[in-house]
């Protein structure tokens, strides 16, 4: 059986789902689900490997973040770091070719946000909170930070208003890193709608982690 093989789900974009995905991972197993992604080589030492990682090698410093903007690519003392799309994929936002089509960025303004805490329970929501060294008390703190950070990032930038914040739960994320969507729905191009079966709000990650804190 593959690791991802035990997450027998189409979607993961409501409350229902992600307790869904949550409590089939608890019940499979929190050790031999991280032993597994550590012999896969998605986690290392305990935390998340930087091979093949290009969030985790900015992360680490590794590599240079490519994220222009100075004055919002290191945020709360460094714990918190900015990061944007390839070019090309923001470039063709509005394709929507197969080539393109859940590749291209969801929106023409389209950012992501992640935590510098590098720690294995930290790679993703479906494993926040469920470690002894970062629990959910932890967490849900972090949440309202990344919450409050792009809310102040779009006003600045002068957006829309209309913002969507998005997690993509394990197994459907595309990178081993926690990483916030941070999307203007008033320009959403046609990718937005081909990832909303992953795309979990913010808030449902939060109230699911409060009810299980509670």
């Amino acid at each position: 059986m593959s690791l991802i093989s035990i997450f027998r789900t189409q979607k993961c974009r409501s409350e229902s789902d992600f307790i869904g995905l949550r409590t089939h991972l608890k019940k499979y197993g929190i050790n031999k689900f991280h032993k597994e992604m550590t012999k896969a080589g998605i986690f290392e030492d305990n935390k998340i490997a930087t091979k093949g990682n290009p969030f985790a090698e900015m992360l680490s410093g590794q590599r240079e973040n490519p994220y222009n903007d100075q004055n919002h690519g290191v945020l709360n003392n460094g714990k918190y770091v900015f990061f944007q799309n390839r070019p090309e994929n923001d470039k063709n936002w509005q394709n929507p070719t197969e080539e393109w089509l859940g590749r291209a960025s969801m929106s023409q303004r389209h950012k992501m946000l992640s935590p510098v805490y590098n720690h294995w329970s930290n790679f993703n929501v479906l494993t926040l909170g469920l470690s002894t060294e970062f629990g959910l008390n932890a967490v849900i703190d972090e949440l309202n930070d990344m919450e409050q950070l792009a809310l102040d990032y779009v006003k600045r930038k002068g957006w829309s208003g209309q913002t969507g914040l998005y997690f993509h739960c394990f197994p459907f994320n595309s990178i081993m890193t926690l990483h916030l969507h941070i999307i203007d729905l008033n320009t959403v191009g046609p990718s937005y709608n081909k990832l909303q079966y992953k795309n979990l709000p913010l808030d449902i990650v939060r109230q699911v982690l409060i009810k299980e804190k509670n």
